[in-house]
């Protein structure tokens, strides 16, 4: 059926070719499917991924890092379905990082995406309660001066403009040197014009 969906060849009467297609191809062909067929992928690839997962874990080898080979997995499908535009696909992958993966590096990471998705899907609110989330789980992350613009710019979409204006001006304040400063100095201009 992939092949059939693809136009790869990835099999002949051996089995699985030897000469296969550069992982670009593949990669390219299994993103242009529509997302229902790349969920079905995905599932076929987790049930043959399990148990031989399973099978490590229960011989005591390959255990150390399986969680994080894991959350890397599914933060790379977020984020490709974020920079794709899917972003209500992408908040349900960040989502699920988050709830199977709290404890690896890719946790962080995923947080900040998660905020950013629920943005771009028009989910304000929530994006506010998952930037600040962000910020109370990560104070000292170099990431906390986008996720306040991200907090004020949800603020500012819900018509919220004093509050935006405030939060645009602790940005210039405290990040001084960050990308989002001079943003914030623009946003103040425009939240004013818009109050």
């Amino acid at each position: 059926a992939f092949e059939d969906a693809t136009g790869l060849s990835l099999t002949d009467d051996n089995g699985l070719k030897d000469d296969l297609p550069p992982v670009t191809n593949f990669l390219n062909r299994l993103l242009a499917l529509r997302i229902d067929m790349q969920a079905v992928l995905f599932s076929a690839f987790e049930a043959l991924l399990d148990p031989r997962i399973e099978g490590a874990i229960a011989a005591g080898v390959g255990v150390l890092g399986l969680d994080t080979l894991r959350a890397e997995s599914q933060f790379r499908a977020a984020e490709t379905y974020d920079r794709l535009g899917w972003y209500e696909p992408a908040v349900a992958a960040y989502r699920k990082l988050q709830a199977d993966f709290p404890n690896t590096p890719h946790a962080q990471n995923g947080a900040y995406g998660y905020a950013w998705a629920l943005y771009h899907a028009g989910n304000a609110a929530e994006a506010i309660e998952a930037a600040r989330a962000f910020i109370g789980a990560n104070p000292e992350s170099p990431e906390v001066g986008g996720m306040k613009y991200l907090e004020a710019n949800c603020l500012q979409s819900l018509e919220k403009y004093d509050e935006a204006i405030a939060v645009y001006k602790e940005i210039r304040e405290k990040f001084p040197d960050s990308e989002f400063a001079s943003r914030a100095h623009y946003k103040i201009a425009w939240s004013l014009f818009l109050k």
